[in-house]
C-alpha cells in the first residue's frame, strides 16, 4: 500500500513539474 502511495504522489509531482514546463513554455 505505501509502494501505490508513493507511485501517485510521484506521478503528482510530475504532472505539476509537466504543467509548470508548458507554462514556461507558453
Amino acid at each position: 500500500m505505501a509502494k501505490r502511495w508513493y507511485i501517485v504522489h510521484a506521478y503528482t509531482n510530475f504532472e505539476r513539474k509537466v504543467a509548470d514546463a508548458i507554462k514556461e513554455r507558453a
